[in-house]
Protein backbone atom coordinates (compact mmCIF):
# COMPACT_ATOMS: atom_id res chain seq x y z
CA UNK A 1 0.00 0.00 0.00
CA UNK A 2 1.46 3.35 -0.87
CA UNK A 3 1.90 6.00 1.51
CA UNK A 4 0.04 9.32 0.50
CA UNK A 5 1.93 12.12 -1.26
CA UNK A 6 2.06 15.27 0.94
CA UNK A 7 0.57 18.41 -0.10
CA UNK A 8 3.03 20.11 -2.40
CA UNK A 9 5.42 22.11 -1.69
CA UNK A 10 5.30 26.12 -2.72
CA UNK A 11 8.09 27.34 -4.89
CA UNK A 12 9.91 29.85 -2.71
CA UNK A 13 10.49 33.50 -4.75
CA UNK A 14 13.82 34.24 -5.49
CA UNK A 15 16.33 37.12 -5.00
CA UNK A 16 15.79 38.60 -8.21
CA UNK A 17 11.97 38.48 -8.37
CA UNK A 18 11.83 39.76 -5.29
CA UNK A 19 14.62 42.79 -5.95
CA UNK A 20 12.18 43.24 -9.01
CA UNK A 21 9.20 43.91 -6.15
CA UNK A 22 11.09 45.90 -4.21
CA UNK A 23 11.97 48.48 -7.26
CA UNK A 24 7.97 48.28 -7.90
CA UNK A 25 7.35 49.47 -4.32
CA UNK A 26 9.90 52.14 -4.74
CA UNK A 27 6.71 53.95 -6.51
CA UNK A 28 5.02 54.18 -2.57
CA UNK A 29 8.42 54.14 -0.87
CA UNK A 30 10.16 56.87 -3.12
CA UNK A 31 7.81 58.87 -4.36
CA UNK A 32 5.46 59.51 -2.13
CA UNK A 33 6.59 58.52 1.38
CA UNK A 34 9.96 59.96 0.73
CA UNK A 35 8.50 63.34 -1.18
CA UNK A 36 5.70 63.69 1.80
CA UNK A 37 8.89 62.96 4.32
CA UNK A 38 10.89 65.66 2.44
CA UNK A 39 7.92 68.60 2.00
CA UNK A 40 7.24 67.75 6.19
CA UNK A 41 10.54 68.08 7.11
CA UNK A 42 11.25 70.96 5.12
CA UNK A 43 8.03 72.41 6.80
CA UNK A 44 9.30 72.08 10.02
CA UNK A 45 12.43 73.27 9.58
CA UNK A 46 10.85 76.59 8.24
CA UNK A 47 9.60 77.36 12.00
CA UNK A 48 12.19 75.24 14.18
CA UNK A 49 15.03 75.97 11.90
CA UNK A 50 16.36 72.05 12.67
CA UNK A 51 19.52 72.69 10.55
CA UNK A 52 21.39 69.29 9.74
CA UNK A 53 18.58 67.53 12.36
CA UNK A 54 16.07 67.67 9.42
CA UNK A 55 18.33 65.13 7.78
CA UNK A 56 17.36 63.32 11.24
CA UNK A 57 14.07 64.23 11.10
CA UNK A 58 13.85 63.50 7.12
CA UNK A 59 15.43 60.28 8.11
CA UNK A 60 13.16 58.95 10.62
CA UNK A 61 9.75 59.79 8.57
CA UNK A 62 11.47 57.90 6.36
CA UNK A 63 11.59 54.70 7.89
CA UNK A 64 8.32 55.16 9.56
CA UNK A 65 6.98 55.13 6.25
CA UNK A 66 8.56 52.00 5.16
CA UNK A 67 7.52 50.78 8.35
CA UNK A 68 4.08 51.70 7.80
CA UNK A 69 3.64 50.41 4.26
CA UNK A 70 4.54 47.03 4.80
CA UNK A 71 2.98 46.35 7.79
CA UNK A 72 -0.57 47.82 6.79
CA UNK A 73 -0.18 46.71 3.18
CA UNK A 74 1.01 43.52 4.07
CA UNK A 75 -1.65 43.00 6.78
CA UNK A 76 -4.23 43.55 5.17
CA UNK A 77 -3.38 42.60 1.66
CA UNK A 78 -0.42 39.83 2.28
CA UNK A 79 1.80 41.18 -0.18
CA UNK A 80 2.71 44.42 -1.33
CA UNK A 81 2.14 46.28 -4.08
CA UNK A 82 5.83 45.30 -5.93
CA UNK A 83 5.04 41.82 -4.39
CA UNK A 84 1.70 41.71 -6.23
CA UNK A 85 3.03 42.79 -9.48
CA UNK A 86 5.54 40.05 -8.98
CA UNK A 87 3.53 37.17 -8.83
CA UNK A 88 4.88 36.62 -4.94
CA UNK A 89 3.01 36.48 -1.42
CA UNK A 90 4.05 36.90 2.20
CA UNK A 91 3.42 34.07 4.42
CA UNK A 92 3.48 32.33 7.49
CA UNK A 93 4.39 28.60 7.85
CA UNK A 94 0.70 27.71 8.13
CA UNK A 95 0.73 29.43 4.69
CA UNK A 96 -1.80 32.42 6.00
CA UNK A 97 -1.12 36.40 5.65
CA UNK A 98 0.98 37.69 8.12
CA UNK A 99 -0.59 39.45 11.28
CA UNK A 100 -0.11 42.78 12.08
CA UNK A 101 2.71 42.24 14.89
CA UNK A 102 4.64 39.84 12.20
CA UNK A 103 4.32 41.97 9.50
CA UNK A 104 5.74 45.16 11.70
CA UNK A 105 8.67 42.81 12.78
CA UNK A 106 9.11 41.94 9.88
CA UNK A 107 9.30 45.45 8.29
CA UNK A 108 10.96 46.57 11.50
CA UNK A 109 13.75 44.44 10.82
CA UNK A 110 14.33 45.06 7.09
CA UNK A 111 14.47 48.54 7.86
CA UNK A 112 17.17 47.94 10.11
CA UNK A 113 18.79 46.71 7.03
CA UNK A 114 18.00 49.16 4.52
CA UNK A 115 19.45 51.54 6.94
CA UNK A 116 22.65 50.03 7.34
CA UNK A 117 22.93 49.71 3.92
CA UNK A 118 24.10 53.75 3.98
CA UNK A 119 27.38 51.72 6.10
CA UNK A 120 28.02 48.91 3.46
CA UNK A 121 26.57 46.05 5.84
CA UNK A 122 22.84 45.92 4.66
CA UNK A 123 23.97 43.50 1.79
CA UNK A 124 24.49 40.87 4.31
CA UNK A 125 20.52 40.57 4.57
CA UNK A 126 19.99 39.93 0.22
CA UNK A 127 22.64 37.71 -0.22
CA UNK A 128 21.18 35.54 2.15
CA UNK A 129 18.54 34.81 0.09
CA UNK A 130 20.11 32.98 -2.99
CA UNK A 131 21.95 30.59 -0.58
CA UNK A 132 18.94 29.66 2.18
CA UNK A 133 16.49 26.79 1.37
CA UNK A 134 13.59 28.43 1.51
CA UNK A 135 15.41 31.40 -0.15
CA UNK A 136 14.51 33.66 3.02
CA UNK A 137 16.27 36.81 3.89
CA UNK A 138 17.24 37.59 7.50
CA UNK A 139 13.79 39.62 8.27
CA UNK A 140 11.72 36.14 7.16
CA UNK A 141 14.08 34.46 9.37
CA UNK A 142 13.22 36.95 12.53
CA UNK A 143 9.66 37.30 11.47
CA UNK A 144 9.26 33.47 11.03
CA UNK A 145 7.82 34.16 7.42
CA UNK A 146 8.04 32.89 3.92
CA UNK A 147 7.73 34.63 0.43
CA UNK A 148 6.02 32.29 -1.92
CA UNK A 149 5.05 32.45 -5.85
CA UNK A 150 1.19 32.72 -5.91
CA UNK A 151 0.67 33.78 -9.49
CA UNK A 152 2.48 34.51 -12.47
CA UNK A 153 4.21 38.12 -12.54
CA UNK A 154 2.29 40.81 -14.16
CA UNK A 155 5.48 41.54 -16.62
CA UNK A 156 3.81 45.00 -18.31
CA UNK A 157 2.69 46.79 -14.93
CA UNK A 158 5.71 45.91 -12.78
CA UNK A 159 8.43 47.19 -15.05
CA UNK A 160 6.36 49.75 -16.43
CA UNK A 161 6.48 50.72 -11.93
CA UNK A 162 10.01 49.83 -11.73
CA UNK A 163 10.85 52.37 -14.46
CA UNK A 164 9.03 54.89 -12.30
CA UNK A 165 10.59 54.27 -8.80
CA UNK A 166 14.22 55.00 -10.53
CA UNK A 167 13.70 57.74 -13.13
CA UNK A 168 10.44 59.14 -10.92
CA UNK A 169 13.23 60.62 -8.20
CA UNK A 170 15.18 62.42 -11.12
CA UNK A 171 11.79 64.03 -12.29
CA UNK A 172 10.81 65.05 -8.80
CA UNK A 173 14.02 66.99 -7.66
CA UNK A 174 13.86 68.52 -10.88
CA UNK A 175 9.76 69.23 -11.34
CA UNK A 176 9.24 69.89 -7.51
CA UNK A 177 11.65 69.69 -4.84
CA UNK A 178 14.25 72.05 -6.62
CA UNK A 179 11.91 74.93 -7.91
CA UNK A 180 9.54 74.39 -4.52
CA UNK A 181 11.23 72.86 -1.95
CA UNK A 182 14.93 72.85 -1.92
CA UNK A 183 17.45 74.53 -3.74
CA UNK A 184 21.41 74.08 -3.76
CA UNK A 185 23.45 76.64 -3.94
CA UNK A 186 27.31 76.77 -4.69
CA UNK A 187 29.42 79.68 -2.73
CA UNK A 188 31.74 81.18 -5.82
CA UNK A 189 33.47 84.41 -3.64
CA UNK A 190 34.04 85.74 -0.20
CA UNK A 191 31.44 87.62 0.72
CA UNK A 192 30.22 85.75 3.35
CA UNK A 193 33.29 85.29 4.77
CA UNK A 194 33.80 84.16 7.95
CA UNK A 195 30.53 81.90 7.69
CA UNK A 196 31.22 80.99 4.09
CA UNK A 197 34.22 80.08 2.20
CA UNK A 198 34.23 79.76 -1.56
CA UNK A 199 33.31 76.00 -3.07
CA UNK A 200 31.07 75.38 0.06
CA UNK A 201 27.70 73.98 -0.65
CA UNK A 202 24.98 74.51 0.61
CA UNK A 203 21.15 74.16 0.70
CA UNK A 204 17.90 77.08 0.93
CA UNK A 205 14.47 75.96 1.93
CA UNK A 206 12.14 77.41 -0.09
CA UNK A 207 9.00 77.01 1.38
CA UNK A 208 10.53 79.15 4.54
CA UNK A 209 8.73 82.54 3.80
CA UNK A 210 5.89 81.13 2.37
CA UNK A 211 5.27 80.12 5.80
CA UNK A 212 6.74 82.35 8.26
CA UNK A 213 8.08 86.23 7.69
CA UNK A 214 11.70 87.32 6.97
CA UNK A 215 13.71 87.69 10.20
CA UNK A 216 16.88 90.16 10.76
CA UNK A 217 20.32 88.68 10.19
CA UNK A 218 19.04 85.36 8.61
CA UNK A 219 21.17 84.24 5.51
CA UNK A 220 19.28 84.50 2.20
CA UNK A 221 19.36 83.44 -0.97
CA UNK A 222 17.70 85.63 -3.99
CA UNK A 223 17.93 86.84 -7.57
CA UNK A 224 20.66 89.56 -8.19
CA UNK A 225 18.34 92.73 -9.28
CA UNK A 226 19.85 94.38 -12.40
CA UNK A 227 21.83 97.31 -10.46
CA UNK A 228 23.81 94.13 -9.16
CA UNK A 229 24.47 92.20 -11.78
CA UNK A 230 23.02 92.61 -15.31
CA UNK A 231 23.24 88.91 -15.97
CA UNK A 232 21.10 86.46 -13.92
CA UNK A 233 22.55 84.71 -10.90
CA UNK A 234 22.03 84.17 -7.31
CA UNK A 235 23.17 86.22 -4.55
CA UNK A 236 23.40 85.18 -0.66
CA UNK A 237 23.42 87.56 1.81
CA UNK A 238 22.99 88.10 5.55
CA UNK A 239 19.62 90.08 5.73
CA UNK A 240 20.13 93.30 7.38
CA UNK A 241 17.00 95.72 7.41
CA UNK A 242 13.54 94.97 6.69
CA UNK A 243 11.09 97.20 5.20
CA UNK A 244 10.52 100.33 7.25
CA UNK A 245 14.19 100.16 8.97
CA UNK A 246 17.00 102.35 8.94
CA UNK A 247 20.13 101.74 8.21
CA UNK A 248 23.55 103.38 8.46
CA UNK A 249 27.51 102.88 8.67
CA UNK A 250 29.45 105.65 10.82
CA UNK A 251 32.64 105.42 11.96
CA UNK A 252 32.82 101.39 11.34
CA UNK A 253 29.75 100.90 12.89
CA UNK A 254 26.18 99.33 11.61
CA UNK A 255 23.10 100.89 13.02
CA UNK A 256 19.68 99.71 12.69
CA UNK A 257 16.72 101.73 13.83
CA UNK A 258 18.95 104.25 15.28
CA UNK A 259 20.83 101.57 17.61
CA UNK A 260 24.52 100.14 17.47
CA UNK A 261 24.23 96.33 15.88
CA UNK A 262 27.14 94.18 17.72
CA UNK A 263 28.56 93.31 14.48
CA UNK A 264 31.08 90.19 15.01
CA UNK A 265 32.21 90.41 11.09
CA UNK A 266 34.47 93.66 12.15
CA UNK A 267 34.77 97.10 12.04
CA UNK A 268 33.42 98.08 8.70
CA UNK A 269 36.19 100.43 6.64
CA UNK A 270 33.35 102.73 4.73
CA UNK A 271 30.61 105.13 5.59
CA UNK A 272 26.99 104.42 4.15
CA UNK A 273 24.83 106.69 3.38
CA UNK A 274 27.99 108.10 1.13
CA UNK A 275 29.20 111.56 2.64
CA UNK A 276 28.17 113.05 -0.29
CA UNK A 277 24.46 111.75 -1.47
CA UNK A 278 23.51 113.34 -4.70
CA UNK A 279 20.48 112.74 -7.09
CA UNK A 280 22.16 109.27 -8.13
CA UNK A 281 22.06 108.06 -5.04
CA UNK A 282 18.78 109.11 -4.30
CA UNK A 283 17.49 107.22 -6.80
CA UNK A 284 19.06 103.97 -5.33
CA UNK A 285 18.14 104.80 -2.06
CA UNK A 286 15.39 107.12 -1.87
CA UNK A 287 15.62 110.10 0.65
CA UNK A 288 17.62 110.42 3.66
CA UNK A 289 16.53 110.45 6.75
CA UNK A 290 17.79 111.07 10.12
CA UNK A 291 17.47 109.13 13.52
CA UNK A 292 19.37 110.26 16.66
CA UNK A 293 21.33 112.67 14.90
CA UNK A 294 22.61 109.71 12.23
CA UNK A 295 22.03 110.20 8.74
CA UNK A 296 20.40 106.67 7.45
CA UNK A 297 18.39 105.15 4.45
CA UNK A 298 15.28 104.02 5.03
CA UNK A 299 14.19 100.31 3.59
CA UNK A 300 11.03 100.87 1.23
CA UNK A 301 8.07 98.51 1.15
CA UNK A 302 8.59 94.94 -1.04
CA UNK A 303 12.71 95.42 -0.44
CA UNK A 304 15.57 94.54 1.57
CA UNK A 305 19.15 95.44 2.97
CA UNK A 306 21.52 92.76 2.94
CA UNK A 307 25.06 92.77 3.64
CA UNK A 308 27.97 90.22 3.26
CA UNK A 309 29.45 89.17 6.10
CA UNK A 310 33.00 90.35 4.97
CA UNK A 311 31.46 93.55 5.03
CA UNK A 312 34.55 94.93 3.20
CA UNK A 313 34.70 93.05 0.93
CA UNK A 314 31.43 92.44 -0.31
CA UNK A 315 28.94 93.72 -3.34
CA UNK A 316 25.51 94.06 -1.34
CA UNK A 317 23.03 96.61 -0.63
CA UNK A 318 25.57 99.33 0.17
CA UNK A 319 27.16 99.25 -3.12
CA UNK A 320 23.50 98.54 -4.84
CA UNK A 321 20.21 99.01 -3.70
CA UNK A 322 17.64 97.16 -1.98
CA UNK A 323 17.02 93.27 -2.58
CA UNK A 324 13.55 93.14 -3.79
CA UNK A 325 11.52 90.84 -1.66
CA UNK A 326 9.69 88.93 -4.64
CA UNK A 327 13.24 88.31 -5.92
CA UNK A 328 13.80 85.84 -2.74
CA UNK A 329 14.14 81.98 -3.46
CA UNK A 330 14.57 80.97 0.07
CA UNK A 331 16.15 80.83 3.70
CA UNK A 332 19.67 78.98 3.33
CA UNK A 333 19.49 76.51 6.17
CA UNK A 334 22.19 74.12 5.95
CA UNK A 335 25.81 73.83 4.84
CA UNK A 336 26.52 70.23 3.41
CA UNK A 337 29.71 70.58 2.00
CA UNK A 338 32.95 70.06 2.80
CA UNK A 339 31.82 67.30 5.08
CA UNK A 340 34.37 68.64 8.04
CA UNK A 341 32.09 72.08 7.93
CA UNK A 342 28.67 70.88 7.40
CA UNK A 343 26.15 72.14 9.84
CA UNK A 344 23.51 74.49 10.05
CA UNK A 345 23.83 78.43 8.82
Amino acid sequence: MKKARGAPQPEFAGFWIRTWARLADGVWLELLGGTLALIVAAVVDAYVELGGKALALLFGMGSAFNLGYYTIWTAVNGQSWGKALAGIQVVTPSGAAPSWLRSFVRAATDTVFMNLQNFVIGFVDPLVIPFHKQRRSVHDLVAGTRVIHVAPPRKRALWVSIAASVVGPVVLVFALIRPLVLQAYYVPSESMVPTLQIRDRLVANRLTYHLRAFRRDEVILFRAPPAASPDPKDYVKRLIGLPGDTIAVQDGKLFRNGKWVDDRYGEIEYNFPPDFYGESDRKVWGPLVTVKGVQCVRVPKGKLFVMGDNRNNSHDSHAWGFAPIRNVIGKATYRFWPLNRRGKL
